[in-house]
């Protein structure tokens, strides 16, 4: 029991009358039994006063005793529930040492895997790092071989644009000749029809200069015939001397045709 609750149970009066005052009374009653001894009235009186007193000092004795059972129990209750909160509590502070130290060790078994994690994160952006500088390494490679590769581009590019005006120039120029080839298959086609033209005509003109030297051969022989005869005249002569001057003028002609459309 706390010594609080004992010091507050010591200052709670006793209902109990001390001995002293029950004998001081008991004394100071007797002498006015004597100073009143002639009457025998309030001798029986006094009598009945000192028992109902003893009776009510008995009934708070036990009225106090019964309070002073019950003050017992309920601290004797409130004392076996501090005591189980205390048990309860010095469970609770030993199951909270367990896990402080099962934390502690925890903490330092985390502490030293962090530990390790963080070496190999550290090797690991390490390597990183390094792969990162091979990429820019790679890259500013890459930047160069563009430059060069833009540089040559742009030459072949200015050699495809000089190609493609020469092309532009010559494919002009194609159909320029393909317009005069087919002007020229035109004329072809023309001279071809002429030709045929002129093959008819030479093959008329050879029929009638076969005709004409027929004919020139029977005035030939017409002639000698006539010298033979001794009948011919010299105007016959001269008429016959210019037919045939005439016929070989036209004939002239003719060949000259002729060899102008071979030529041609």
């Amino acid at each position: 029991m706390p010594r609080k609750d004992l010091d507050d149970l010591n200052d709670i009066p006793s209902l109990i009358p001390e001995r002293d005052e029950s004998r001081a009374n008991s004394t100071g009653h007797k002498p006015r039994a004597t100073a009143h001894s002639h009457a025998p009235a309030p001798a029986a009186t006094a009598q009945k006063q000192g028992s109902s007193f003893w009776t009510v000092a008995a009934l708070l004795a036990l009225l106090l005793a019964l309070l002073a059972g019950g003050a017992s129990y309920y601290l004797y209750q409130q004392l076996q529930l501090t005591k189980q909160g205390l048990e309860q509590a010095d469970t609770r502070l030993g199951a909270l040492e367990a896990r402080l130290s099962s934390s502690d060790e925890s903490m330092n078994e985390s502490s030293q895997t962090m530990s390790l994690k963080i070496k190999e994160m550290g090797k690991k952006v390490d390597e990183h790092y390094s792969q990162i500088d091979k990429l820019w390494a790679a890259r500013n490679a890459l930047l160069k071989t563009s430059k060069a590769s833009n540089g040559q581009l742009s030459t072949q590019a200015a050699a495809l644009k000089t190609l493609q005006k020469e092309l532009n120039t010559k494919m002009a120029a194609l159909k320029v000749a393909t317009a005069k080839s087919d002007s020229n298959s035109s004329k072809l086609k023309s001279l071809a029809d002429q030709g045929l033209a002129t093959n008819l005509s030479v093959d008329t003109l050879e029929q009638t200069v076969e005709e004409q030297q027929r004919q020139l051969r029977q005035l030939v022989d017409a002639g000698n015939k006539l010298k033979h005869s001794g009948g011919s005249t010299e105007q016959q002569l001269k008429d016959l001397s210019e037919w045939v001057d005439s016929f070989n003028g036209y004939r002239k002609q003719v060949n000259q045709r002729l060899s102008a459309l071979e030529k041609g």
